[in-house]
């Protein structure tokens, strides 16, 4: 997202409420712009470790998904702290990152 970008409170709020319906209903998934190999690397660690689908979002979007999709993940995020851990999520994405980092240098190593 753009630093200069503002959210929509509206459907940020929308995003979070979504979220907890889901969860409610045993849909557990996080909206994220992937690429290529780690995209698959991160959708298989999250549906591994915590059991939720990763939806690949597309980088055209608007405020109002952009938004939505803010809210829903950061309620998501709280969830999985909660649900296995504080500093679970995160963890995951550090792991994301590397392996991110491990191809970069891999197919580029005097980049």
């Amino acid at each position: 997202m753009s630093p200069r970008m503002k959210l929509s409170q509206i459907d940020f709020e929308r995003g979070v409420a979504t979220c907890e319906e889901d969860v409610g209903q045993g849909v557990f998934r996080l909206y994220w712009q992937t690429r290529a190999a780690w995209g698959e690397y991160m959708t298989t660690i999250f549906k591994e470790r915590f059991g939720i689908q990763v939806v690949h979002t597309s980088d055209i979007t608007n405020t109002a998904k952009i938004s939505f999709h803010a809210g829903y993940n950061g309620q998501a995020k709280q969830l999985i702290d909660k649900k296995f851990g504080s500093g679970e999520f995160d963890r995951a994405m550090n792991d994301v990152k590397s392996f991110r980092m491990e191809r970069y240098r891999k197919h580029f190593p005097n980049g």
